[in-house]
Formats: C-alpha cells, sequence, structure tokens
C-alpha cells in the first residue's frame, strides 16, 4: 500500500497535529474548486477518522463535522461533483457507527446538524434517506441515554 507512511503518521499523531492536519483539510476544501482536490480531502478525511478517531478530542471532531456540513450545505448552493456527497457522506457513515457514543453533548448537537445537512442535499436521494436513518439512530441513542440518566437509581432504593 502506497499510502501507509501516511496512515501509521496519521495513527500516532497528538490532539495538537490532529488539528493542525483537521485545520488544514477544512481550508483545503473551502480554498478550491478542483473536484479532484475535494474529493481527496474527504478521502484523506475518512483516514483520519478511521485511524485517529479514537483519540481525537472534542475540538477535532466539531471540525471535522463542520467540514462535512460544509460539502452537504455547499451542495444546495452550488455543483458539487457526484463523487463528492457519497464520500464526504462514508465520513458521517463512519462518525455515527463508531464514535459517537464517545461525543460530548456540543460535538453530539454537531453531528446532529451534520446529519441535518446530509438529510437536506439534493444531489443524492438516497444519502439523504441514509442520513434521515443515522438521525434516527443517534436520536434514539440520545433518548435512551436521557432515560437511563433520569430513572432513579434501583440500588438504593430497598423494599421489604
Amino acid at each position: 500500500d502506497n499510502h501507509s507512511p501516511l496512515k501509521k503518521l496519521i495513527t500516532n499523531i497528538d490532539s495538537d497535529l490532529h488539528q493542525m492536519l483537521l485545520q488544514a483539510l477544512f481550508e483545503l476544501y473551502r480554498s478550491t474548486h478542483f473536484a479532484d482536490t475535494q474529493l481527496n480531502v474527504f478521502i484523506t478525511l475518512h483516514d483520519v477518522i478511521q485511524r485517529g478517531g479514537p483519540t481525537l478530542s472534542p475540538n477535532n471532531w466539531l471540525l471535522v463535522l463542520a467540514t462535512l456540513k460544509q460539502v452537504a450545505a455547499d451542495s444546495l448552493s452550488s455543483e458539487t461533483d457526484a463523487k463528492l456527497i457519497p464520500q464526504a457522506f462514508k465520513c458521517i457513515h463512519l462518525i455515527c457507527n463508531d464514535f459517537v457514543r464517545g461525543f460530548t453533548l456540543t460535538c453530539m448537537s454537531s453531528c446532529v446538524e451534520t446529519l441535518g445537512a446530509f438529510g437536506a442535499q439534493i444531489s443524492n436521494i438516497n444519502i439523504s434517506l441514509e442520513a434521515v436513518g443515522l438521525l434516527w439512530s443517534v436520536s434514539d441513542y440520545v433518548h435512551r441515554l436521557l432515560i437511563a440518566k433520569s430513572k432513579p437509581d434501583n440500588n438504593n432504593n430497598t423494599t421489604t
């Protein structure tokens, strides 16, 4: 695999370097109009999430989610390359399946907003429908979490 040194580096970098890498990817996406460059941003972002996801800080996650939300929002106001939305959606799909359970409340809120942006995009109806399904899953998880927190501790209530 010709990317293995990069993948090893991505796995081992700390939060500050993650932040710099993610910021650079976000700026590269925003500053270029070349479809192949934008596509490579999301391929790289997927690799960063896949390999470095467990070590990303809440600020890192917020930057990842902002980048993903931006591409979904951009698809509403401009012609977005047909391959870009599916590649970006792979990232949010991975996040929802593997990492959302460890999110802070702020990250969870940003994730829901990002899923909403993918649900609202019109360039790929299948992704819109998948985004709605993921939104249901995340909402169900949050609901179960809130119910669990609101239940009284049964270990302290002893009735005879």
